[in-house]
């Protein structure tokens, strides 16, 4: 569980760092959610599906 945290936490980072600032907001905004749910199993594969395109871009910084 705390594994998968981690992996969440490193996603967004990476995410709020390397957008604009519009997005940098809106992942603020999505960490917030996330930390509040106990799911993160679900919210991970959340986060995989809004962001399967970068993630298709930056296929080198995903963690399977």
């Amino acid at each position: 569980m705390i594994n998968i945290k981690n992996k969440i936490f490193s996603m967004i980072k990476y995410f709020v760092c390397f957008k604009n600032e519009t997005s940098k907001k809106k992942n603020i905004f999505m960490m917030k959610k996330i930390f509040f749910k106990k799911n993160y199993k679900k919210q991970y594969k959340m986060i995989y599906k809004i962001h399967k395109k970068t993630l298709k871009k930056q296929k080198h910084f995903f963690i399977s």
